[in-house]
């Protein structure tokens, strides 16, 4: 297992980033997520490049804590991060610090971290560095935008930015920006946030005889038609997958019909399923839908438990894989 691994499992660490996150004076997030964002482009950086394993943990342990100083709203956070990540790694009480340095260069992981900002040209010295600061400026899609500043309009370009892609070919690193409407470079360059991503892959690809292209290109979306009713949280899921969900609210007497519709879908998927986890579940939906059908009649789970269990006492249940073939009955001549 790598070392930043161990220190995301850490609750040290997610609560220093729910700290970051509580601070309200930043339009843009800065905590867990985002972190989580970083470390996948260095991810990506990483076997763009071909880091061996040192060199990948060296470089993503500096994410896991570029942004530690932000919790303490200092005004370097870069520089002063550098400076809190020295005291929290050789003084580590939840791993051991002489583990920590026969897994990764303490010192190297905090110039790193101190020079994230990515402002000065001696930023760029290291090279880990420099791949730090690409992911720290590659992240600048919607999701990053906290909730109460989307009204902002400094920040509107950001809610077009669907994810950001990576290619590295003959030395020239190529960076995608996926929109979910149409929309040029030009158009984005120089908005707030964005602007700085040209500026470090200037001084990046500068200072290690590369090129780049930065380019922008429109999501296909695939309509698919669906027309059934879903569970409360499936346009949330299909949200957070990067779909658009187009919904409506039924009423009363299309609620109903839809419910019968879906028990008789979801009975189907019982007889269908194969395996005994499967068939569970999908006797679950079949339940959820029997819970639902019984709230439009004023009654609960419990109340239908109740005449099942009255039904059982009078009738018998199923137990006994009684098949009646027939019944013979006598007629009076």
């Amino acid at each position: 297992m790598y070392l930043y691994e161990q220190f995301l499992k850490e609750e040290y660490i997610n609560n220093i980033y729910k700290g970051v996150e509580s601070n309200n004076r930043i339009p843009i997030s800065h905590g867990l997520p985002h972190i989580l964002n970083v470390i996948g482009y260095c991810l990506r950086l990483a076997d763009m490049f071909k880091l061996d394993d040192k060199e990948k943990d060296i470089l993503l342990t500096s994410a896991v804590f570029h942004d530690v100083a932000q919790v303490f709203l200092q005004p370097n956070h870069a520089k002063n991060g550098g400076i809190i990540v020295k005291e929290m790694l050789e003084n580590n009480e939840s791993i051991d610090p002489e583990y920590i340095k026969s897994k990764i260069d303490i010192d190297r992981v905090c110039n790193i971290v101190a020079s994230h900002g990515g402002k000065r040209k001696e930023d760029y010295d290291d090279f880990l560095a420099g791949l730090l600061i690409l992911a720290d400026k590659l992240d600048i899609t919607k999701d990053r935008i906290r909730p109460r500043y989307k009204k902002f309009d400094f920040l509107w370009f950001m809610d077009y930015i669907e994810k950001v892609d990576l290619e590295l070919q003959n030395n020239n690193i190529n960076v995608i920006i996926r929109t979910n409407r149409e929309i040029t470079f030009e158009e984005l360059n120089g908005k707030h946030g964005l602007d700085k991503l040209p500026k470090v892959f200037d001084a990046f690809c500068k200072k290690n005889n590369l090129t780049y292209k930065i380019v922008v290109e429109r999501i296909k979306f695939v309509e698919q038609i669906y027309n059934k009713l879903v569970r409360d949280k499936i346009p949330e899921i299909i949200k957070s997958n990067k779909g658009e969900p187009a919904i409506r609210i039924l009423d009363d007497k299309e609620y109903k019909e839809e419910l019968e519709k879906k028990l008789f879908e979801e009975c189907n998927e019982v007889i269908n399923s194969k395996e005994t986890v499967e068939r569970i579940e999908e006797l679950a939906d079949v339940l959820e839908v029997v819970c639902s059908l019984a709230k439009l009649e004023n009654k609960s789970l419990d109340e239908v438990v109740k005449v099942m269990d009255e039904k059982r006492k009078k009738k018998g249940g199923f137990e006994k894989k009684i098949f009646l073939e027939k019944v013979l009955e006598k007629v009076q001549i």
